[in-house]
């Protein structure tokens, strides 16, 4: 691997937990963990590239690949559908942005699951509704 991936992707790391998103048109896709190169392991899965490399995953189970052709892809997991993102790592990691922040008015809102130990105690300062 050349040194200017490996410098790409250890400043891509240093400011992952700001910038981990990766925006194309209308998509974007979330980055949790970018391995470092001596890292990467090769991906068993079927894709559009034998010998493809794992170089980070988005924390669902899908993951980014880099591909003998130097690409980076996206890989879902339950689907097998691969989105070329980059012609180039250092292109990839250069075009990481902060995500979009999401906003819901409480209308939009449905239903939501709260998983009891990371929830607030309710208090009188703090009342939360009763869990279902």
């Amino acid at each position: 691997m050349n040194a200017s991936i490996q410098q790409a992707v250890e400043k891509a790391i240093a400011v992952l937990p700001k910038r981990n998103a990766f925006k194309t048109g209308s998509d974007e896709f979330g980055v949790r963990t970018l391995f470092l190169v001596q890292s990467w392991r090769p991906h068993t899965e079927p894709c559009r590239h034998a010998g493809s490399l794992i170089l980070g995953e988005d924390g669902c189970g899908n993951f980014f690949l880099y591909a003998p052709d130097g690409t980076v892809s996206f890989w879902d997991h339950e689907t097998d559908e691969e989105t070329v993102l980059a012609a180039s790592v250092e292109e990839f990691c250069d075009s990481l942005v902060e995500p979009t922040p999401v906003v819901l008015r409480p209308e939009q809102v449905k239903s939501a699951w709260i998983d009891p130990p990371a929830a607030p105690a309710k208090s009188s300062e703090n009342p939360l509704p009763e869990l279902h």
